[in-house]
């Protein structure tokens, strides 16, 4: 969807939700978490919306000004780990069958090992019963 401080927004929340709901009943949609937090969406607002619509996310930190792709429990960027678990339950909430695709760019230290990393504390919020 792009994100305002670019100039790049091709939709607003509200314009997003609207388009799925004018397509077919087969179409789904991405959610990016990225340029949502940029846009600074209302994202329980849209997941509860669009849950029947969504098939994937692409999940990822920034700055909050800018997509650069950061992994999800990278400390000091826009979103803190209690921000992040919050916004997972969110997702688990609603469509719970919606693939999570890491979209992480391709840093020094994103590794691996640093992905490998990243989903197991996925796996463990989901083991634990944190995001149910």
């Amino acid at each position: 969807v792009g994100w305002a401080n670019a100039s790049s927004m091709l939709f607003d929340q509200d314009e997003f939700i609207d388009l799925f709901g004018r397509l077919r009943p087969w179409a789904r949609c991405l959610i990016d978490t990225g340029h949502a937090l940029i846009n600074r969406w209302d994202m329980e607002k849209v997941i509860a919306a669009l849950a029947p619509k969504i098939g994937a996310y692409h999940l990822h930190n920034n700055d909050g000004v800018k997509d650069i792709h950061r992994p999800l429990f990278d400390q000091g960027l826009f979103y803190s780990r209690e921000d992040t678990v919050n916004l997972l339950r969110i997702m688990e909430k609603y469509p719970p069958d919606a693939d999570w695709i890491l979209e992480y760019a391709p840093y020094k230290d994103v590794t691996p090992q640093r992905v490998i990393q990243e989903c197991r504390q996925l796996y463990g919020l989901l083991e634990e019963g944190t995001l149910r």
